[in-house]
Parts: C-alpha cells; structure tokens; sequence
C-alpha cells in the first residue's frame, strides 16, 4: 500500500533548474498525511539555459549541470491536505553568449537560489492518514501553490551569467487533476513575478515584467508506483527594463516533456525526465534529461 501513494509526491520534488515553464506532473494529487520525501536529483542541460532563465538573454550556447537536494513533508489544513517542498541546487557549467552585441563567456560553479513552495489541495482532496487514504479514489482536485525563490545563491555583479538570481521570486500557481481509469488528466497555470535586481551587470537596474505560464499533463498508469506521463507547456511574457529602458523582449515559450516513474524497493523510486523547447521567441531554448533517487517515509 506504501507503493501506492509513494508516486503521489514523487514529482513534486524532482530537481527543478529555474525554468519559467517547470512541467511537474501531479503537482496537485492528494497524498496521506504525515508523509516525508528526500530526493536527489541530477540535471544536465544544454542549449539557451540559465538557472535564472526567466532573462530573455539570445544566442547563448551553455552546458549546465545541477544536482539537487530536495525534502518535502505533507500535512493537512483545515481538512484539505497541504504540501510543503524545500529544494538547495549547486550547479556547474560554461556558457558563451551575447548582450548588446558584446560577446561573453564565463564558467560558473556553485550554489543556486534556494526555492521553498506550499501548495493546499483545495477540492477533492481531503487530509487522509495513510490507514484511510488506503480506500481514497480520487475523482477531481483543485489545488493552489505558492513558490518563493531566495536570492542567496552565487551572484557576482560583474559577471552577465550567474548561478543566483539577486532578486526574489514569486510564483502562484492552481490547477486541477481529474483520474478517468488508467489516465490522469491535469492542467495548470500561473505566474512568475520578480523584485528588483539594483545591481545587475556592473551596476544597472533591472526589472522584469511577469512571466505567465500554462501547463499540461496526460498520465497513465500501469501499475502502482510505475506511471509515465507526456508534458506540454507555454509561456509568455517577461519584458525587461535596464535603467528605466524598455529592451522590447517579450519571451514567447512552448516546451514538451515526458517523465517516468520505476518503482524500486518499498519506500524507494527513480525518476528519469525529459524537456524541450518547441518554439522561442526570445529566451531558454534547451533540452534537459534529469534523473532523480527519490526516498519516502
């Protein structure tokens, strides 16, 4: 029975690379109560990607590897079952690239921007312990999440490519899932809303319009705890001014992905996954393969 819930909470943890577009299945499916998760997470990733890929920077060429540590614990409120995710990244990576026809290039090592998310199953969700969610079907759930990035990672203010962001983030997101046999059907949406960077790239202001979301997942299951499952997402927005100068560089994402879930021994879980871009206009254009440990209690 542990197996059972085990893939509910598996993707909510797997590492996550700073992308405006993060295509997590079960985002918002219902676990038990009192449940603990520690995963660790390798991602190697090529093309247009920065750990702060929200900037609309074009023409960079990097290679960025990331492993992360992350730890999430579910618990109930108000009888709706909650979640909360810490994650810590450290990445290493080379990059070359281009702002305002100048040409860059830099090697970076170090910690990236811890993140921390709540996320409250609204509807079709009740807080089960792991005696009554045994007998749980699940029909529709409605969620609501919450993502705060911390600007405490690696940031030199010389340097155009940085592992921290120097700015805080926000990210509210709902959707919902819906279960029809076999399949899981989920959509979901949100924003990315950013503070301030006053000392971006020797000394310049920085500030960045929100950049919106929409998510897609179509899942099977074929027995419990192995499940794979297709992703699709698209964003738009994130304009960035310098100095009070409108740069005129609205980003316009599409990315498809795939996740699979094995089973391993009781408690324990590999999670292999896979992201692409689709179509850009102006921003991260890569393809990323992770592979995730992933251990429950």
């Amino acid at each position: 029975m542990r197996c059972l819930y085990f893939a509910v909470v598996a993707l909510a943890i797997v590492a996550r690379s700073g992308f405006p577009q993060e295509l997590e299945p079960r985002l918002f499916r219902n676990a038990p109560v009192g449940l603990n998760a520690l995963a660790v997470s390798f991602v190697h990733s090529d093309g247009n990607v920065l750990v702060d890929s929200s900037l609309p920077l074009e023409d960079v060429d990097g290679d960025l590897d990331l492993v992360a540590l992350s730890y999430l614990r579910t618990f109930g409120i108000l009888g709706r079952s909650a979640k909360l995710e810490a994650m810590v990244p450290y990445a290493w990576g080379d990059y070359a690239g281009f702002l305002d026809s100048e040409f860059r290039t830099r090697n970076v090592i170090g910690w990236g921007d811890p993140r921390f998310r709540f996320a409250v199953n609204l509807w079709g969700a009740p807080a089960l312990d792991a005696k009554d969610f045994s007998s749980y079907r699940q029909g529709t759930v409605v969620g609501a999440a919450i993502q705060v990035s911390m600007p405490v990672g690696k940031y030199e203010p010389d340097r155009l490519f940085n592992l921290g962001a120097n700015r805080w983030s926000f990210r509210p997101e709902i959707g919902f899932s819906r279960v029809w046999r076999k399949w899981f059907f989920e959509l979901a949406g949100g924003g990315l809303f950013f503070t301030t960077n006053d000392d971006f790239f020797g000394g310049q202001t920085l500030q960045q319009d929100s950049f919106y979301a929409f998510k897609g997942h179509v899942i099977r299951s074929f027995r419990p705890g192995l499940w794979l499952s297709f992703n699709f997402g698209y964003g738009i927005g994130g304009e960035w001014t310098l100095d009070g100068v409108p740069r005129g560089n609205e980003q316009r994402n599409s990315r498809l992905g795939a996740t699979l879930s094995l089973p391993l021994a009781p408690g324990n879980r590999l999670m292999v996954t896979y992201m692409s871009g689709l179509t850009t206009r102006i921003g991260a254009d890569f393809d990323a393969i992770g592979l995730s440990y992933l251990y429950t209690w």
